[in-house]
């Protein structure tokens, strides 16, 4: 399996640190306050979960399931066979995919960080991060992934405008 650090981990790991750090300091601190810190440092690691139209009514696991298909299909470690049902017609870009696991190399490998994810029935926007050898290189991108028949999927017109932004033309979009 692959490495990859998760909005919602990121927010249940710190939490019981921000709580632990808030219990070292003055005995008359409020709880209340420490309370409420937490809680603000947890909800700005969340995902948008808007809820509007969303068809199977669990908004964080729609949001989480297109973020995570997101980061899949970007992540210039996994292979293939394990995302080609995540790309629109996947099989025919898996080329393109060999020239990208060869461009993203070349920096260290390239991840894909969802930041926040908003779903609108059948269609979700990732705001995501892309990371070259585990450093943000970029941040505050977003794209489109539609649910097809359950499943979260990255368009065409997507995975090949991320691949020609990493010099990775694809020969399948024509």
């Amino acid at each position: 399996m692959h490495a990859r650090r998760h909005p919602l981990l990121v927010a249940a790991l710190t939490l019981p640190l921000l709580v632990g750090l808030g219990a070292c300091g003055d005995e008359d601190s409020d709880d209340d306050a420490t309370s409420e810190e937490s809680e603000a440092a947890a909800s700005e690691t969340t995902e948008s979960t808007d809820t509007t139209d969303a068809p199977s009514g669990d908004a964080d696991a729609d949001a989480t399931a297109a973020g995570d298909a997101v980061a899949a299909v970007f992540d210039s470690s996994v292979p293939f066979d394990e995302k080609v049902a995540l790309v629109e017609a996947g099989e025919s870009h898996r080329a393109d995919h060999e020239a990208y696991v060869g461009a993203a190399g070349a920096v260290g490998g390239i991840a894909l960080e969802p930041t926040d994810v908003a779903v609108d029935g059948d269609t979700a926007t990732v705001t995501y991060r892309v990371l070259f050898g585990g450093t943000e290189a970029y941040s505050d991108l977003s794209l489109d992934v539609n649910r097809v028949d359950g499943e979260w999927v990255v368009p065409t017109d997507a995975f090949c405008g991320f691949l020609a932004s990493a010099r990775t033309p694809c020969a399948a979009a024509g």
